[in-house]
């Protein structure tokens, strides 16, 4: 098949959609399948896949596209992201072109009851898409608000070849942090948490990767607090195995909106276990007790408690680890969610 995937953001850009469309594109042309990503703000990445970039109507952050050329002759257009205008775009060009489109949610609202009314008049033109996959059950709930058509649940994918264990596991207590520093990914309730982890396990140490508007205050806070954190700031994408492979337990402590979390897959994939909130998808990926904890967002002794026993029980963290794995491997492989989006393809185009 020619397939068209298009997505607002795009390598070099970090997050989730990004990193999704691009393990996506590089699967599905292992499948055999011309893939071309239409993006505003991207760049090349791989050599198995073509990337055209989009030129926006003004020089803008998030301003619709104003041309797209190239966009025909394809099987499928696939956007990604229900509520970007890049993505929403291509659902309309799609339809004009008569090109059956899918579109992958991979959004949560905090208040789905109150945010529906507002996205109401984005459900005629997302009726036009042939279906919707959605990368958790949570993320089926909240489009279903707004979209009737089929709602395929299919999850986020990784590399299990390019994220993989340490031959040598960690041998120091290390909790690592992957992830943009805003509010909602919850780092001030980690530091806060990390507290009273290094009562107990003395040597413990946090280590934060990503960017953010509050990096300075999470900084300063971890300071006041005397909490032992290294921020390292921006984690180029060839540089995130081996900062996985450095850590102990990977801690997720969003507070909302989580549709998925695919830092939680990549470091599963690289052995490592998960503490993260019981919110979202992130409770649809973590497997409590035996991939990982799962916590109440915002309960700073909560967080504290299964971090301490994860880390003063390395063998516990281990074997939690390898769980991880294995399910990992199973599940979430690139090539298999690939095969399960074939599967959507080859459904709609029998329409």
């Amino acid at each position: 098949m020619r397939i068209a995937l298009v997505t607002e953001w795009f390598y070099p850009d970090v997050g989730g959609v990004a990193a999704h469309v691009a393990g996506l594109a590089e699967a599905l042309a292992r499948r055999g399948h011309e893939i071309v990503v239409f993006t505003p703000s991207g760049e090349p990445l791989s050599s198995c896949f073509r990337v055209v970039r989009l030129k926006r109507l003004f020089p803008v952050p998030h301003a619709p596209p104003v041309a797209w050329d190239g966009l025909s002759g394809f099987d499928v257009v696939h956007a990604h992201h229900a509520f970007a205008p890049t993505p929403l775009a291509s659902i309309v060009k799609a339809d004009r072109r008569r090109i059956p489109c899918v579109v992958t949610n991979h959004t949560l609202a905090p208040a789905p009851h109150l945010v529906t009314p507002l996205l109401a008049p984005l459900s005629r033109l997302l009726s036009k898409a042939k279906a919707v996959i959605a990368v958790s059950r949570a993320a089926a709930r909240f489009i279903s608000r707004i979209y009737r058509g089929p709602i395929y649940v299919i999850p986020n994918g990784v590399d299990t070849r390019r994220f993989k264990p340490p031959k040598e596991p960690c041998g120091e207590p290390v909790v690592l942090f992957v992830g943009r520093l805003v509010h909602r990914k919850g780092v001030h309730v980690l530091i806060r948490a990390f507290e009273r982890v290094q009562r107990e396990v003395k040597e413990a140490k946090l280590v934060v990767a990503g960017r953010g508007p509050l990096r300075r205050p999470l900084e300063e806070l971890a300071r006041r607090l005397g909490v032992k954190a290294v921020f390292l700031g921006f984690v180029p994408h060839e540089e995130l195995p081996s900062t996985y492979r450095r850590a102990t337990v990977l801690a997720m402590p969003s507070l909302y909106a989580e549709a998925f979390g695919i830092t939680a897959l990549e470091a599963m994939a690289s052995g490592l276990p998960v503490v993260a909130s019981r919110c979202g998808g992130l409770a649809e990926v973590v497997v409590h007790g035996e991939t990982g904890l799962l916590v109440r967002p915002g309960d700073v002794g909560e967080l504290a408690e299964a971090l301490t026993l994860l880390l003063s029980d390395l063998e516990l963290a281990r074997s939690m680890g390898a769980n991880a794995r294995r399910l990992t491997v199973a599940r979430y492989d690139w090539d298999v969610v690939a095969g399960m989006v074939e599967g959507v393809y080859r459904e709609v185009l029998a329409l």
